[in-house]
């Protein structure tokens, strides 16, 4: 989950259809997936996006479903980096001017701390502040994922390009792998759910179709 962060914003690359906000949710956020292979069991670079725009979010949870395997074999070196994240939003660190920050994104051996159901570690780390993602087993064949923040980082007034675009490599430098795609054939979504300082839930799906024409 991510606190007080402003937005999570798309790069997209890639042919992958996109799903309409939950109606629980607040709509209008785009949110996009993108996949360098999506042939089965294929092992895909992965560009996931979501524009949150002017809301301040306290917390970000992204949801892949039942089919996709982020706790793959081999797994990755200790402080191998495995992806990126680039959040764009009003930071109290450039007093709440507009900005994208840029982190890389680890793998961790250590699970010291780790939440329930845990099954990986990764750490965001960038040039001012770091913290750690959990990729959490959701009893339902899928995974969850949780990106923490620190509250102070970001303004209360956010612009409407806020977003958040996350990379994940399709191998690491020793060949270690973070992400595989489902092995059946079939549409398969992630998505991506932020609640904001005033406690409104924002949310946004995007689907791949993996070993088949479209969703």
């Amino acid at each position: 989950m991510l606190s007080r962060l402003a937005r999570i914003a798309p790069t997209v690359i890639g042919a992958v259809a996109l799903a309409a906000s939950p109606a629980s949710a607040h709509s209008g956020h785009t949110t996009t997936l993108a996949l360098s292979t999506a042939s089965t069991s294929a092992y895909p670079d992965l560009t996931l996006g979501f524009v949150f725009g002017p809301h301040e979010a306290a917390d970000v949870g992204i949801e892949f479903e039942e089919g996709w395997n982020l706790a793959p074999s081999p797994s990755p070196n200790d402080g191998e980096t495995i992806g990126s994240v680039a959040v764009t939003a009003a930071w109290t660190l450039t007093l709440c001017a507009t900005a994208t920050q840029n982190f890389t994104l680890s793998f961790e051996d250590d699970m010291t701390g780790a939440p329930a159901s845990a099954v990986a570690h990764w750490r965001m780390t960038g040039t001012f502040t770091s913290t750690d993602l959990w990729v959490v087993d959701n009893g339902a064949g899928g995974y969850s994922l949780t990106i923490p923040w620190v509250s102070s980082q970001t303004c209360t007034s956010q612009p409407s390009n806020s977003a958040f675009t996350m990379t994940l490599d399709d191998a690491t430098a020793s060949g270690g792998r973070v992400l595989q795609n489902p092995s059946s054939s079939g549409c398969y979504s992630v998505t991506v759910t932020a609640v904001d300082t005033a406690s409104t839930s924002h949310s946004g799906s995007a689907s791949a179709a993996i070993g088949t024409g479209s969703c």
